[in-house]
């Protein structure tokens, strides 16, 4: 009866929540204690019924000697009487500060591997409702929000987790119910990890203490955590797209005027979705990450905050910007350009220029858009120099009669800091003639004598290549 119940459970909260279907070929983290023990047997019943194909991987840290090769003995013959094949990696673990996140990190880069070369359609991992209780304690001490509080899911990309509605005692039940025996780890029992010392004195002392129901209670907030961060997810996403001015695979833009309209709560999802994007993570974003945007927000001129997993958020005074400072690439293919003669189109970095002569003013007049500008052609030579800008770099602004030093303008401007050195600058042997997409030079300015006219227009090469995509998509 215990066995069919259980099993009875299982594929009900399988089915209900997707986590495979037939002919998946799923992957099993396989220690050997009781929880993979169990999950693993399981899986082996529902192998016909569903056509699935199960491995198994096993990671030997070597951190209780004898007993980890025992573990390992154990897993290996288990898979040959069931005709299961199994991957052993043996990774020399020394005891060590977070010792714990190396050795998640070491076990699903396996994992990962194992997944990519077989193709495995699901990674199995034996986490059990209680192991979702510490979890959520554990997130709750570190700091999360909502989504961290939310606990372990079901499904998470291609990590399944089955056991989350049994406790520990339900899979040692369903175990001695077939006859199945596991290997104990006497590590458990030890406080040394920050894991053990929740499970083995923090838990028990708040149960006999305060409540002897904690477990349950935070399987609880759990569920509720998870259904409130489903409904913000669905809302911040709608409020994201607003915000969103541009995005791309290096960087993304939001609107600080439509950032700010919305309560704090959906700003903080609106700032994890676009960390999420260029973190290629959804943890180790919390609440103080967020506090501290909102500290930055709040400040005059541009700032700049550097993030978990090497994402960089910056705000100026009409948007943010948030990119990854290890994918992003920011070195320029040129220092300085020269152009020798009119032409029509050329590239500097990532912006293209058009050049066009006219005989006159067009009929609408001078550009209303500030990446466009029209000035007297007699009144440059050439070559004609595009570059970045220098120290003690000054130009005479359009409509005044004396110099004005570069960075006096650009903070006059309120040109983000971060932006400056974009900024790309045109001159000529003698003169800077127009600041990129700001202002022109007096000197150069149209008048009632011009007698040749040109234009120049500034492009964002990126902003083309989306606009593109986006009409590629639209015929597709």
């Amino acid at each position: 009866m215990i066995k069919e119940k259980f099993l009875s459970e299982f594929i009900s909260f399988v089915k209900e929540n997707a986590l495979f279907k037939n002919n998946s070929k799923i992957l099993v983290g396989f220690s050997g204690g009781a929880d993979s023990t169990a999950l693993i047997n399981v899986l082996l019943e529902f192998k016909k019924e569903y056509s699935l194909t199960v491995m198994a991987a096993h990671i030997n840290y070597h951190l209780r000697g004898q007993d980890s090769d025992l573990d390992e003995r154990f897993v290996k013959e288990f898979c040959f009487k069931n005709n299961i094949p199994i991957l052993v990696h043996s990774a020399n673990l020394q005891n060590q500060s977070g010792m714990e996140a190396k050795a998640r990190e070491i076990r699903m880069n396996f994992f990962e591997k194992i997944k990519k070369h077989y193709k495995i359609d699901a990674i199995a991992l034996a986490h059990h409702k209680f192991d979702q209780a510490e979890t959520v304690l554990s997130r709750f001490i570190r700091g999360a929000a909502f989504n961290g509080l939310s606990g372990i899911k079901p499904k998470a990309g291609h990590i399944i987790h089955p056991f989350l509605p049994f406790s520990k005692d339900d899979l040692c039940s369903y175990l001695n119910s077939i006859g199945c025996s596991w290997r104990e780890d006497s590590s458990n029992q030890l406080s040394d990890y920050n894991r053990n010392k929740m499970r083995n004195q923090l838990i028990p002392q708040i149960e006999k203490e305060f409540n002897p129901n904690f477990r349950e209670k935070l399987l609880d907030y759990a569920f509720l955590f998870s259904e409130a961060d489903k409904i913000f997810k669905d809302q911040a996403l709608k409020a994201y797209k607003k915000c969103l001015l541009f995005a791309d695979e290096q960087e993304t833009f939001l609107s600080l005027d439509d950032f700010l309209s919305f309560p704090s709560i959906i700003q903080f999802y609106i700032i994890k979705t676009a960390w999420e994007k260029h973190s290629a993570t959804d943890k180790d974003f919390y609440l103080n990450n967020f506090k501290d945007i909102k500290n930055l927000i709040a400040l005059e001129g541009s700032k700049e905050l550097h993030l978990p997993h090497d994402v960089v958020f910056q705000k100026d005074y009409e948007y943010l910007r948030l990119f990854n400072k290890k994918r992003f690439n920011d070195d320029p293919e040129y220092t300085s350009r020269e152009i020798s003669s009119l032409r029509s189109i050329f590239v500097f970095n990532d912006k293209r220029i058009l050049m066009q002569k006219l005989k006159s003013l067009p009929d609408e007049g001078y550009p209303k858009d500030s990446d466009t500008v029209i000035l007297d052609l007699d009144k440059i030579s050439f070559p004609i120099y595009l570059r970045y800008r220098q120290d003690g770099d000054k130009f005479i602004p359009f409509g005044m009669n004396s110099f004005k030093k570069l960075k006096d303008f650009f903070i006059d401007e309120k040109i983000p800091k971060f932006q400056r050195d974009k900024v790309v600058l045109f001159c000529d042997s003698d003169k800077i003639f127009w600041i990129g997409e700001h202002r022109l030079d007096n000197r150069v300015a149209v008048d009632d004598n011009t007698k040749n006219f040109v234009l120049f227009k500034i492009e964002d090469t990126r902003e083309i290549k989306h606009r593109s995509a986006k009409k590629k998509n639209k015929k597709d």
